[in-house]
């Protein structure tokens, strides 16, 4: 019975990490307007470690400072 619930829970994690939308130049402007969970969200679903802790760094950061960051990250 336990076994099921693992199985169920991981499955249940890799679905919603397929529906999470990638990060991206729109969302992280969003996400430094909105600030808080917005920028949050944003900083969990970025898959490489470095750019999350850099994410994660600007967290306190200013609305300005965050958009500088994404237009360097994501505006390419």
């Amino acid at each position: 019975m336990i076994a099921a619930s693992v199985e169920i829970g991981k499955s249940d994690i890799a679905e919603a990490a397929r529906k999470r939308p990638k990060p991206n130049l729109n969302r992280c402007l969003d996400a430094a307007a909105g600030g808080g969970v917005l920028w949050e969200n944003l900083c969990n679903a970025i898959p490489n470690w470095l750019d999350r802790q850099d994410c994660w760094s600007k967290t306190l950061k200013s609305e300005e400072e965050k958009r500088g960051w994404c237009k360097w990250k994501f505006g390419k």
